[in-house]
């Protein structure tokens, strides 16, 4: 909304600063799916070659809701990167991968690329249709 009083000039400037933080807003969103899917490119390879370990977190979640190792790599074949989340305890992204287990049930993995090249899953959970 428009005030009365505001000049031509000062609407023009304030709509070339609204196109910049949307340039900019795009160009941000654009680099962050690149990083996503470049992460869960590597996360995915390291899934299929075996390279992953499970935190005591991951596998007390995994006898809790009864997901495989097996529902676990498939969920980083069929999933995406829904959320990078900061551990500012750790100084380190985790990734939120979203996907399928074997019995096409949702599967939420937290994962993370460790110091040694190897993917740690930090947890693991199920989910329902509408994402819960």
């Amino acid at each position: 909304v428009w005030s009365s009083s505001a000049s031509l000039s000062e609407r023009l400037d304030i709509d070339r600063s609204l196109c910049r933080l949307h340039a900019a807003e795009s160009i941000g969103s654009a680099l962050e799916a690149r990083v996503f899917e470049r992460m869960l490119g590597r996360m995915r390879a390291l899934a299929r070659e075996g390279r992953y370990v499970l935190t005591v977190h991951a596998q007390d979640a995994m006898e809790e809701d009864d997901p495989t190792i097996f529902d676990v790599v498939r969920c980083f074949i069929t999933g995406r990167i829904i959320e990078r989340q900061w551990d500012g305890k750790l100084d380190e992204w985790k990734y939120l991968v979203r996907g399928l287990a074997t019995d096409h049930t949702g599967l939420v993995a937290v994962a993370k690329i460790g110091p040694t090249r190897m993917l740690v899953i930090v947890t693991v959970y199920r989910v329902n249709r509408e994402g819960q």
